[in-house]
């Protein structure tokens, strides 16, 4: 029989002291550890607008929230992975954080959302410098590409004004997707920036 655990638990990435309360309070609830961390909070500038228009203030915050965030999430989660043989590490990105695709002329957002594209490629770089650094201990630290998700984030009407449409996938489309790429991850793909909604690997 299996029993139904789930719980919500608080947590504001914002806030260290916040973070290490919401490990505190999985760890009593699953003592045995976890096996899979999923960091996918993530916020986006306060306005579309040419990259040398951003904010300082701006910029500091998304870059606190995208970046900063998850590797707080990660840090106080670890002995909770480090209990359990899957100790597997998700970061969701967004295909605007990738460098070769930004060069190549990247999206009609590409250059309006400074903020947003430098956070998430800063995670991918967090990404990438964890799964070398957790390698020997058996971990599985990847970076992902949801596809344009129509989150509140994803359906501001000034991002879809930019784009000229709406988003593609539904938030229940690219969880499914998610959780199947995760299910079929293995030691091969640490390290690695892989498109969840084509399940394929994406250029950094």
């Amino acid at each position: 029989m299996v029993v139904n655990q789930s719980k919500t638990v608080v947590l504001d990435t914002n806030n260290e002291a916040s973070v290490n309360a919401a490990a505190a309070s999985v760890d009593e609830r699953f003592p045995e550890g976890i096996d899979v961390l999923i960091n996918m909070a993530g916020v986006m500038d306060n306005k579309i607008a040419p990259a040398l228009e951003t904010e300082a203030s701006d910029y500091l915050h998304v870059l606190k929230v995208n970046t900063v965030g998850p590797f707080l999430v990660t840090q106080a989660f670890y002995p909770l992975l480090k209990k359990r043989g899957t100790r597997t590490v998700v970061n969701v990105s967004s295909g605007l954080a990738s460098i070769s695709f930004a060069r190549s002329g990247g999206s009609p957002l590409t250059g309006k959302i400074l903020s947003y594209t430098s956070s998430k490629a800063a995670l991918n770089m967090q990404t990438a410098v964890l799964a070398g650094a957790l390698k020997d201990e058996g971990f599985i630290v990847v970076c992902t590409c949801p596809g344009w998700v129509a989150t509140d984030m994803g359906s501001r009407s000034d991002t879809k004004q930019v784009m000229g449409s709406a988003p593609e996938l539904t938030v229940e489309q690219s969880t499914e997707r998610h959780l199947a790429l995760v299910a079929k991850l293995t030691k091969d793909d640490n390290g690695k920036y892989i498109s969840a909604s084509e399940g394929k690997e994406f250029p950094y």
